[in-house]
């Protein structure tokens, strides 16, 4: 489990990170212009070596262990189930003949201690070992029974990961290496993932960020020289790239590194007249015709522009901007901490100008335990009034206002680690400029949230100064009081949480004066919906003169969806299969506008 990141402020100048251990496949010939770098947890056991010193650095071929215990498969393991052979959990000892001598033994999670693992995999001659989870990302190893015995380094790798290199391994001549690979080359220009400068956030709604002036976005990256030679010349490129095509590309003039300089590459700022709805991908490049070792010279990541069901996100997304997560987190590190809520911050200047509404949230969870069944989950939406000009000055959460909360059950183990997208009971309008925290809040100790480790936001955070996703927790040892940490888990790990608004800009001001609500209100059987008339088409999603209705039971369920021509009449629905009860109505315009009303079902 990820510790809890307690960082009370950032630095004012660039803290060189590049010291640091990788994990590296360095000759695949499964992909041979591959070199593959994977996220991990190290052991720190009592006399494991300093792999901070590169002179304990390895690098080996690596290869399934192979305890000789009967082949029959784990069909239960890991979350969700996973089958993986029993000969490869490195758990037996009275059949295992397999010699590792120089080898970099793999082996999956499960059966026994990892340190008892290692231990038996290191007297078979292995000089490293690399442990992959059988549950999302790699996870914190305790030294056990024999981590004592261990002075070779051990590694763990995700889930997925570990899969990808299964097949690869079967075979031979897979190369990998662990350790600090500073000096290791004459020529290594190096950055990484957190020394790159990325938007504030993944998805913003094209409505509220309609062009350059609006939303602008820097682009620049740390470089560092890992060789033990000089590099001269060296440049840095950005290449934004839209619907296939380059619409910004800069390259930076050549500068001199010497031996362990850092230096930062400004590729200045990417200000459009008119930005698009849709996917942009920005890939910095750090360019060295003398480098020995590219796999950390290239680093990408994708913002998007969401329309029509308006999305705001810090996470990944999918092709249908929904949340990616690849772990999952909680407080549950000590029993001090009680129920806890995982944010994300929003501000804009032109929320409140163009009428945005947030109404509901989507996320994922996974249990702490074995079942997720009957689980109780919420979200909520916080004004943030406390002033600060950015994190440079003291950033308080004494002055926060609740403005609206939704919960959510969980049925069964089938939505382990599903998105759920949970309505707001009331829609919740925007303001300019207004600080937000929309969190997902966990009342106790059961679930872990999702949450998205493949992006890293230092280097952001570091260039706008601003807070990200703050978490919270209710300290049970002390004051029973509510304690915040404004850097959350650490930059390197942002809640797999999106908010979904309605934004109508279009709406001139003589509509935006009319009610238009559905009546009566509660209602037992007929449902009459009026309907905004002459909506303008959206352009941008080349469609005309339509309205969608999605009907949303409190838990998020959409229980009706219908799509109607727009006409001069109101249209009516009957309710009468209904169930009694609270109901959210969402119509979708097809100029992206949307209007949101809350309609009781009362027989």
């Amino acid at each position: 489990m990820k510790r809890l990141v307690l960082i009370l402020s950032l630095f004012g100048v660039y803290t060189s990170t590049f010291s640091q251990v990788v994990v590296q496949v360095v000759s695949n010939p499964c992909n041979p212009a591959s070199e593959q770098s994977y996220n991990f947890e190290i052991a720190d056991w009592t006399n494991s070596p300093d792999m901070l010193l590169p002179a304990n650095s390895v690098q080996a071929e690596l290869v399934f262990v192979n305890d000789g215990t009967t082949p029959g498969v784990f069909t239960n393991i890991g979350t969700p189930p996973l089958s993986v052979e029993t000969t490869t959990d490195a758990c037996e000892d009275s059949l295992w003949t397999q010699d590792l001598t120089g080898k970099i033994a793999v082996i999956w999670r499960g059966g026994c201690e990892f340190s008892c693992k290692v231990d038996k995999a290191q007297n078979r001659g292995a000089i490293g070992v690399i442990i992959i989870n059988h549950t999302g990302d790699a996870v914190g190893m305790a030294e056990g029974t024999c981590g004592i015995n261990v002075t070779i380094p051990v590694v763990m790798i995700g889930r997925t990961d570990g899969e990808n290199l299964m097949t690869c391994i079967a075979g031979s001549g897979v190369i990998a290496f662990i350790g600090n690979n500073n000096g290791l080359y004459a020529n290594n220009m190096s950055s990484d993932i957190s020394n790159i400068l990325m938007t504030e956030s993944s998805a913003i709604p094209w409505d509220l960020a309609q062009n350059g002036i609006e939303y602008p976005v820097d682009f620049g990256l740390w470089a560092y020289n890992k060789g033990f030679d000089a590099q001269n010349g060296v440049t840095a490129t950005v290449d934004v790239v839209y619907n296939g095509l380059s619409v910004y590309n800069q390259t930076s003039a050549p500068v001199n590194f010497a031996v362990t300089d850092t230096i930062y590459f400004d590729l200045g700022t990417y200000a459009p007249a008119l930005w698009n709805v849709g996917t942009y991908t920005a890939t910095y490049t750090i360019n060295d015709t003398n480098d020995q070792d590219l796999s950390d010279n290239v680093f990408s990541f994708e913002f998007k522009f969401t329309s029509n069901e308006d999305v705001y996100a810090k996470c990944r997304l999918d092709s249908l901007n929904q949340p990616i997560h690849n772990t999952a987190f909680s407080l549950n590190e000590t029993g001090c901490n009680g129920s806890f809520e995982n944010c994300i911050v929003f501000k804009n200047e032109y929320a409140g100008t163009r009428n945005a509404m947030v109404t509901g949230m989507t996320f994922s969870s996974r249990p702490i335990g074995f079942t997720i069944t009957s689980q109780y989950i919420e979200i909520r939406t916080y004004q943030w009034n406390d002033v600060f000009a950015d994190i440079n000055s003291p950033v308080t959460f004494s002055n926060l206002s609740l403005l609206d909360s939704s919960f959510y059950i969980y049925n069964d183990n089938t939505l382990i680690d599903s998105n759920i997208f949970l309505p707001f009971t009331t829609p919740i309008a925007l303001q300019d400029n207004q600080r937000y925290l929309f969190c997902v809040f966990n009342p106790g100790d059961s679930l872990r949230t999702g949450y998205d480790t493949q992006l890293d936001y230092t280097t952001t955070i570091n260039h706008y100064l601003q807070p990200i996703s703050p978490v919270s927790t209710v300290d049970l040892c002390s004051s029973n009081n509510k304690v915040w940490y404004r850097d959350g888990f650490g930059f390197d790990a942002v809640p797999a949480i999106s908010v979904t608004m309605d934004i109508a800009t279009s709406v001139n001001e003589t509509a935006a004066a009319t009610t238009f609500y559905p009546y009566p209100n509660p209602t037992n059987n007929l449902l009459t919906i009026p309907v905004r008339q002459h909506v303008a088409g959206n352009a941008r999603l080349n469609v005309f003169g339509q309205v969608k209705l999605e009907v949303f039971d409190m838990l998020g369920k959409v229980v009706l969806t219908e799509n109607k021509m727009i006409s001069n009449e109101p249209f009516q629905l009957n309710v009468a299969s209904m169930v009694n009860g609270n109901y959210l109505f969402k119509l979708t315009f097809s100029d992206g506008t949307s209007d949101v009303f809350k309609v009781s079902v009362n027989r």
